[in-house]
């Protein structure tokens, strides 16, 4: 109930990711995940808390484009 909100992750993954200026692991839980893959590809807040996010996987980030491993 009073935990931190997805818009308020939104805002503190925000100010994390214009930090970032070159190749980056990032080991995070899910809902950082989903919020970075809003921010980074333009994705309707709505459906963010949403997005797959398995746990047995690694999602890479690169170029544009993510994948799973």
């Amino acid at each position: 109930k009073d935990g931190e909100s997805y818009e308020d992750l939104q805002v503190r993954i925000a100010r994390w990711l214009s930090t970032v200026k070159r190749d980056t692991v990032a080991v995070t839980h899910g809902g950082v995940s989903r919020v970075l893959r809003g921010a980074l590809f333009g994705l309707d807040t709505t459906n963010i808390p949403f997005l797959d996010c398995p746990q047995d996987r690694v999602l890479v980030i690169a170029n544009g484009e993510m994948s799973w491993l």
